[in-house]
């Protein structure tokens, strides 16, 4: 992951990626305030499903960002 991107923090994150409001609540009650965390965590799992409350739909919305920034942050 490019170092320029790794300390943004969830709550702007969310607003970067027009991400959902689930999203920074699942993420929130996890601890996962960082992206550096949310990477860690994608890294390690490959998904997010093991987190309280997360679906498809958010396990999608979070791994599409993670691979987003795992390739430099350059929209696909």
């Amino acid at each position: 992951m490019n170092e320029v991107f790794k300390d943004i923090d969830l709550s702007d994150l969310v607003k970067f990626e027009n991400l959902s409001n689930r999203v920074y609540n699942i993420c929130s009650s996890a601890s996962l305030g960082y992206l550096s965390e949310i990477m860690d965590f994608y890294l390690e799992y490959r998904t997010f499903l093991k987190l309280r409350n997360c679906g498809k739909k958010t396990n999608n919305e979070l791994i599409k960002v993670c691979r987003k920034y795992e390739e430099g942050g350059v929209v696909e």
